[in-house]
């Protein structure tokens, strides 16, 4: 059927691209029509309520009882229609209000209480250091594993995401490119969208709930780079196909795409910096302590360390290593003993008073940050322990 739309009508549908949506809360009261629930009625609804009705974007029992115009327990093209006319002023729905909950934003899991491992034994040749090393990347930002240890506790993707991303909302956007670039080449967004979450977690994970919060983190990034992204580093790495990728985890993209992480007091709804790492050690490291910023700030990850490969080891000779800290900087003096090469003078404290990430380390004459000595010799985390065997 070939349907006309009035002047007013295509004007707004057209700024609807521009919209953002607001924060959904868990359980509140919001107009009859408003179906992204940001507190008016527009032509970006109507959109929205039409993408739905046809399966091009999930609905939950918060969109559809916004969306239900005609008040049949579903939403429909019908629907997009009549909150279109309302949104010109064409009709009305007489201030209606729906009380509406999102189960994706309801109670939570209890907090585990963060366990942390005892310090393994080293047992390693004689003339070596030992790295006992924990978690593995960065820190900064969400834990993947730790995504993924919320996710098999019961906690949601919004849920996940807001506890990463502290003082957080998770909000949609009105539209988004259909392509993206990407090194190159334009990629169409949603597969783009499902090849780097394939290619970041879909091998440790098929929970739904840590797929999703992965894909909105990509997401974040994708709108942050004006869905141009000349360094794929910056978002994510793709993986090799669509095809690769599994039902569930297409499904899992297919269903929050468009949503993205925006700081909860931010009325313009500007995407945040949704950095991630693979596993934390304990709590994430202030974005500040790692490479400047005030954003994202360390919070608790107490799951990581539920994983079997939270501890892992790093054994080289005294000769290794002493060229390594040579081909670092040629200036720094080591003495004749190997046992005084080494000193870490403070840490994070983020598994406990004796382990954390580094944030100083002697090395020899030389005071370096925990990062510079992390580069120096290519360590996997910053969190780590050092054990020299004489």
């Amino acid at each position: 059927m070939k349907t006309v739309l009035k002047k007013g009508a295509a004007i707004l549908l057209a700024l609807a691209l521009l919209l953002p949506a607001g924060i959904f809360p868990a359980a509140a009261t919001y107009l009859l029509g408003d179906v992204n629930r940001d507190g008016f009625i527009g032509a970006d609804d109507a959109r929205l309520a039409l993408r739905m009705s046809v399966e091009l974007e999930k609905a939950g029992a918060a969109e559809t009882a916004c969306g239900d115009a005609d008040g049949d327990g579903s939403l429909t093209a019908i629907d997009a229609r009549l909150i279109l006319r309302c949104s010109v002023g064409l009709t009305g729905f007489g201030g209606k209000k729906v009380t509406v909950s999102d189960p994706s934003s309801g109670p939570a899991p209890a907090d585990p209480v963060l366990t942390v491992p005892a310090a393994p034994a080293v047992n390693a040749p004689h003339g070596t250091f030992t790295f006992v090393k924990y978690g593995n990347g960065h820190g900064v930002g969400m834990s993947q594993y730790g995504a993924i240890g919320m996710a098999d506790a019961g906690y949601t993707y919004k849920q996940i995401l807001t506890h990463y991303y502290a003082n957080s909302k998770v909000v949609r956007a009105a539209s988004w490119p259909s392509a993206t670039w990407y090194a190159g080449s334009h990629i169409d967004t949603e597969e783009l969208l499902a090849r780097i979450v394939y290619q970041e977690i879909s091998g440790a994970t098929q929970n739904p709930e840590a797929l999703k919060a992965q894909a909105v983190a990509v997401f974040t990034l994708l709108k942050r780079d004006g869905f141009r992204v000349t360094s794929p580093g910056s978002v994510g790495y793709a993986g090799p196909s669509y095809a690769a990728c599994s039902a569930v985890l297409k499904k899992a993209v297919r269903e929050c795409v468009g949503e993205y992480m925006a700081m909860a007091n931010d009325s313009a709804c500007k995407p945040i910096l949704t950095v991630y790492s693979a596993m934390v050690a304990g709590r994430t490291v202030n974005c500040s302590d790692a490479w400047g910023g005030d954003y994202p700030v360390s919070v608790d990850s107490p799951y990581d360390a539920t994983f079997p490969n939270f501890i892992s080891f790093y054994t080289i000779t005294t000769s290794t290593l002493r060229d390594y800290i040579r081909d670092y900087s040629s200036s720094i003096t080591l003495s004749s003993d190997p046992a005084d090469w080494l000193e870490i003078l403070s840490h994070n404290a983020s598994l406990d008073a004796g382990r954390g990430y580094v944030t100083k380390i002697r090395v020899g004459d030389r005071v370096l940050t925990g990062a510079q000595f992390k580069s120096l010799l290519d360590l996997s985390t910053g969190c780590f322990t050092v054990v020299y065997t004489p």
